[in-house]
């Protein structure tokens, strides 16, 4: 697994950037697009110079903004990005790509489907039209509904995210959302859910607002539910954010929770290549890299951050293969306290945190680190 590496494409591109996201995005030109194109095919050639002779492809995935909006301008996007690296592909990967159903055409599903994604990110965030006006996310029930039918007949791995704390939102809105993608109206539901909590990030239209989110037991109160709904759909909850069904985690975010290598094209990526993290500026013109040279202590720390947010937690003796350090020996006065609150397990040669314990993830990282 040495020269094993994920790649992660970041593209920009909205046709309406939702209030609540911070990433980097814009609503295109042609000449924008024209320049992105070339300024990712050129940032892939210059990185591929520095990958070792026999490196291979893990996963792929193609995040944004919007994706699927690229292929308005070239629809032979996707298949020629990943046909720049078909020499390091030797076997069936995870290649994933975001969309949003209100947006993405049904011949483009098609062209994702002809250039080899397998499986797709389907950014629902709830069925209420009143919150979806709230967060600002462009929504055409109809058109979503003909395309989901779709996605679910061609793509045997799809997944869709969902949003909860949002103002406004009730348990009986959620259970309307889970419900209409877990009863009869697919015979493929998703194999995978993504479930995130609403957050007022800083340069955000919401955050400009100065809205008050909902209080911390409502917020429990609505994860539970979605966490219940899932166990009941036989999905395990494998990440603090992410439920699946057996054989359906998501191959390419366990690379960022693993600490693997993974490179980042476009604007505002950010990659990580053994002790170096980089980051794309957020900028129309020509893509420039930051590269990070981290410290071996703060290398331990993001590790720690990023196991226990999974299901699988920090098993002993790798943490000893990889850093050279005893974990008990150096955190255990912190894990010790955080037993002693109730939070956390030690089992088989492994601390974990339980589904309970995620929801105070930060209070128990502070103990222990």
């Amino acid at each position: 697994m040495k020269n094993y590496l994920s790649l992660y494409f970041h593209i920009p591109f909205c046709l309406r950037k939702c209030d609540y996201c911070d990433f980097y995005s814009t609503v295109p030109s042609r000449f924008e697009v024209d320049l992105f194109v070339q300024n990712i095919f050129r940032d892939i050639a210059e990185k591929k110079k520095l990958l070792p002779l026999n490196y291979r492809i893990r996963t792929i995935y193609f995040g944004g903004g919007t994706p699927s909006v690229i292929l308005k301008y070239f629809p032979d996007f996707f298949l020629d990005i990943i046909s720049q690296f078909s020499s390091a592909i030797k076997n069936k990967i995870e290649i994933t790509a975001e969309i949003n159903p209100s947006v993405i055409e049904l011949n483009e599903i098609d062209l994702l489907v002809e250039s080899g994604v397998n499986r797709v990110s389907v950014g629902i965030q709830t069925i209420d039209r009143n919150l979806l006006k709230f967060i600002g996310r462009k929504s055409i029930p109809e058109k979503s509904e003909n395309n989901l039918k779709k996605i679910s007949e061609l793509f045997s791995n799809w997944s869709i995210d969902i949003i909860f704390g949002i103002p406004g939102q009730t348990l009986k809105s959620i259970s309307r959302t889970l419900d209409n993608f877990f009863s009869s109206t697919f015979q493929n539901p998703p194999k995978h859910v993504s479930a995130y909590q609403l957050e007022f990030k800083d340069n955000t239209v919401l955050k400009k607002k100065n809205i008050k989110l909902p209080d911390e037991d409502v917020i429990v109160e609505q994860n539970n539910l979605i966490c219940n709904f899932l166990k009941q759909q036989k999905m395990t909850h494998y990440e603090v954010s992410n439920f699946a069904k057996p054989g359906y985690y998501s191959l390419h975010n366990q690379s960022y929770w693993n600490e693997l290598n993974y490179l980042a094209f476009g604007p505002g990526a950010t990659g990580k290549f053994y002790c170096t993290r980089t980051e794309n500026t957020a900028s129309k013109d020509i893509i420039s890299q930051r590269t990070l040279i981290e410290k071996p202590e703060l290398l331990k720390d993001t590790y720690i951050m990023m196991k226990l947010r999974t299901i699988s937690g920090i098993q002993f003796n790798k943490f000893k293969k990889r850093f050279k350090t005893d974990f008990m020996l150096k955190y255990g006065k912190g894990v010790k306290k955080c037993l002693n609150s109730g939070h956390g397990i030690i089992e088989k040669n492994r601390f974990r945190l339980e589904e309970k314990d995620w929801m105070v993830l930060n209070s128990i990282l502070y103990e222990i680190l």
